[in-house]
């Protein structure tokens, strides 16, 4: 894959299952030229990422960094400007395999520049190789993604983790419906329900500007996400938005209803006797105006009562 630069400063790459340590480090490569298959070395979005950072303290390359005296290294790295490498869903690869040896690298007293620096030889091209101190690694990641457990503790102790909650805050208001409110209170309700990891984050409403955009948001992907959540327990989906019939809003504004009943009678009408041991039956279906794209026969009610019960 190749990385996605977004300025001189900024390296960006997202890992996936099958991403290696030939493609984040270095690893030989086939190149057909005339017809002729050779082999070369190619360089990865980390190693790249390491030469641009040590380019800006003044080398030319890694080799001219460690081939100068470890003060004047250690002054050059320091005044360097950073450089940063981004890296999306870095949970989705084997991360041990994909750092591979360079894992001691990460230690900031093991930097290049910094007090314990170290550097080791690269399998394939024989080069030594180091970490220089202004590169900074960043990676994100979904913690309600179960594959976290893959980043074991030898990994975790060479980052530091921050958490990024959703922020209601930098949401605004349309047509009268409080989004910051309308997400707190459905976050509150999922925290409750399930637990803190799946609560929804800010950007499923970041960029909303008009109540169509609204709808269509929870159309097409909040609802959808809260089905999966609870594995289509409609009956819980309810409670998140504020649809069960205790919380008061009237039928027309609820966005998941209540299709039918099977009573013990209606059962015995269906199948032409009654099942064993059934219980009363319920199925739902999402308000099939805003299934259908009839936004203007959703009244803004339907997301104010998410939150307010009158």
């Amino acid at each position: 894959m190749q990385p996605y630069l977004r300025d001189q400063n900024a390296s960006l790459i997202t890992f996936h299952p099958s991403y290696s340590y030939e493609e984040f480090v270095e690893g030989i490569r086939p190149e057909v030229i005339n017809g002729q298959i050779s082999y070369k070395i190619r360089k990865g979005i980390f190693h790249k990422a390491c030469q641009t950072a040590i380019q800006q303290a003044g080398y030319g390359t890694i080799a001219d960094c460690l081939n100068d005296s470890a003060e004047n290294r250690q002054q050059k790295l320091r005044r360097a400007p950073a450089h940063y490498l981004l890296i999306d869903e870095v949970n989705r690869a084997n991360v041990a395999s994909v750092f591979g040896d360079l894992i001691t690298l990460f230690e900031s007293d093991k930097r290049l520049g910094a007090e314990n620096e170290l550097w080791l030889t690269l399998p394939y091209s024989q080069e030594r190789f180091g970490v220089p101190i202004n590169l900074f690694v960043i990676g994100t990641m979904n913690t309600t993604d179960r594959s976290i457990a893959l980043l074991d503790i030898a990994l975790r102790r060479r980052f530091s983790f921050r958490e990024m909650r959703p922020d209601p805050t930098i949401l605004g208001e349309i047509e009268g419906i409080d989004l910051a409110q309308l997400l707190r209170t459905i976050n509150e309700r999922i925290e409750c329900l399930l637990d803190r990891d799946h609560q929804i984050g800010h950007a499923y409403l970041t960029h909303i500007e008009t109540y169509t955009e609204l709808c269509e948001a929870f159309r097409d992907r909040i609802i959808p996400l809260l089905q999966e959540y609870f594995f289509n327990d409609w009956a819980k989906i309810q409670l998140i938005l504020g649809d069960n019939p205790a919380w008061g809003k009237d039928p027309d504004q609820r966005l998941i209803w209540i299709k039918r009943k099977y009573t013990a009678s209606a059962a015995s009408k269906l199948f032409g006797e009654l099942p064993e041991s059934m219980d009363e039956v319920v199925t739902y279906e999402i308000n099939p105006d805003l299934q259908q794209g009839n936004y203007e026969q959703v009244p803004s009610d339907t997301f104010i009562r998410v939150y307010q019960k009158l």
